[in-house]
């Protein structure tokens, strides 16, 4: 029936619609010269990072930290004044801030009320799995849980930005910025309350422009000051261990090796929104880097490093929130990132230990929490504020449906039953096929409601039904898991 309901509501695919985007040239000498600033700026930012990852495991990381903000970087701070439609002023230091009319006491106090309310269960931010559409699916099944993006290169969406705003009204589509940032279909974007966006980078100033972009509705009008996509929280990724993250990216969890550094970014990122989000670190429990490459180090080293990491990353007063994935993160060795996942043995009692130290900041739980139940008895001790869920809720969505009663003390559930789930989740998928070729982006809308019947009996049946709507081959289909 759930089959039947879905190939219904879906459009053909073929002949594909013809693709609106234009591409058009850069044709003002201004705007030239503001991509030429930004195309250095991004040089400078990436040369940063190479020779971060180049030395890290060489140099101490006591002596690191003045390598990674080189005097370069500065062109990246007149960005923010040349190509985009932001005021910039020098502040003490030289450097250029953006300065917009600022709303910041009162979002502020708004959206950390939302951040307190809503983080006992978190949607871990999970890359090519968390987006709008998966995000919009578990807003369903629960109007309370804490929802948290894919990351999001900081450079890339900077890089984004500017092509978008060198161009004439209309010709230039600006897919990736929706792609990145739109919490609904369509250009004028759907507020969810409750949405974090998780940024990546190790470069301040590009995190800054980041954070700026997310914030100030500067796409449609130049003078405007409210914000768009109303994120209620800025994350910056301090645990992925990923190659391309934490190796040659030089961010992620190989930032833990620096929490100075660290400070420095979430103090970037505060200064961008103008005040008006707060941010948080999600992180681990440390890499096997600080303690010269031992992947089981003792129990009290790894509590006195994260205890350091946490300290530091505080002092600089813009930070009272961590989500700590309880493990240790593997960077030298081969190990993917599905063995970083699994091989490294979960240290919840570490986590607690942290969080009894600092009763002022509030800490949450990542990794091993794959049941609702075990969540609750996560909680009970109340030394943590919530709990952090990622493969669990993409593998069984179905079995969290009950998370605002058992979690919130809410008096039911948003949705009754999975198939006025797929009806609501129906009416999304319609908008978003009006503006995309249903060929391209079926695929990625049907995938956060593939495993709603997991467990169920004919569960595979919809699965693959599924997969071959939205026109999957396959060979592509065998063996992947959520990651």
């Amino acid at each position: 029936f759930y089959v039947d309901m879905i190939r219904k509501r879906a459009r053909p695919s073929y002949p594909p619609q013809r693709s609106s985007r234009r591409i058009h040239p850069l044709s003002s000498s201004s705007t030239a010269a503001a991509s030429v600033t930004v195309f250095l700026a991004a040089l400078s930012c990436s040369v940063s990072a190479f020779v971060r990852s180049s030395h890290a495991r060489a140099t101490p990381p006591s002596s690191r930290s003045a390598m990674f903000v080189p005097g370069s970087l500065a062109r990246l701070r007149v960005f923010a004044n040349k190509s985009a439609p932001f005021r910039a002023v020098a502040s003490s230091s030289g450097s250029y801030v953006p300065e917009v009319p600022s709303l910041a006491s009162d979002l502020y106090a708004s959206n950390s009320d939302t951040l307190a309310h809503m983080s006992r269960l978190s949607l871990a931010p999970m890359m090519e799995y968390t987006d709008r559409h998966m995000r919009h699916m578990i807003r369903l099944l629960s109007s309370r849980t804490l929802l948290y993006t894919e990351m999001v290169a900081a450079n890339a969406l900077a890089h984004q930005y500017d092509a978008l705003r060198g161009c004439p009204d209309g010709a230039f589509d600006d897919h990736m910025i929706r792609r990145f940032l739109s919490q609904q279909a369509g250009r004028d974007g759907h507020e969810y309350p409750g949405c974090v966006l998780q940024l990546g980078g190790s470069c301040p100033d590009a995190l800054s422009a980041a954070a700026r972009i997310s914030t100030v509705d500067a796409l449609r009008d130049p003078d405007a000051s409210a914000p768009l996509y109303r994120y209620t929280a800025l994350n910056l990724n301090c645990g992925c261990p990923s190659e391309k993250v934490a190796g040659k990216g030089a961010f992620g969890a190989s930032l833990m090796s620096d929490a100075d550094l660290v400070r420095s970014l979430c103090d970037a990122m505060a200064k961008g929104s103008e005040g008006t989000l707060p941010v948080t670190v999600k992180c681990r429990i440390g890499t096997d880097l600080q303690f010269d490459g031992d992947v089981r180090p003792s129990d009290e080293a790894m509590y006195s490093s994260l205890c350091r990491f946490v300290e530091t990353v505080a002092a600089g007063g813009v930070v009272t929130d961590f989500q700590v994935h309880a493990r240790l993160a593997v960077l030298g060795r081969s190990y993917s990132p599905a063995q970083n996942r699994n091989v490294p043995p979960l240290r919840h009692d570490i986590v607690r230990k942290v969080a009894r130290r600092y009763p002022d900041l509030t800490f949450h739980l990542n990794g091993g929490v794959d049941a609702l139940d075990r969540a609750a008895g996560v909680l009970e001790e109340g030394d943590l504020r919530g709990v952090m869920v990622g493969r669990s809720l993409a593998a069984d969505p179905w079995g969290w449906a009950g998370a605002d009663r058992v979690l919130y003390g809410e008096a039911g559930a948003p949705v009754a039953s999975r198939r006025r789930l797929l009806e609501l989740y129906g009416k999304h998928a319609d908008r978003e096929e009006e503006l995309w070729d249903p060929a391209k982006i079926r695929r990625r809308i049907l995938r956060p409601v593939q495993a709603l019947f997991a467990g169920e009996r004919h569960g595979k049946r919809f699965r693959i039904a599924l997969d071959e709507i939205g026109g999957r081959p396959k060979q592509e289909r065998a063996g992947e898991r959520p990651g």
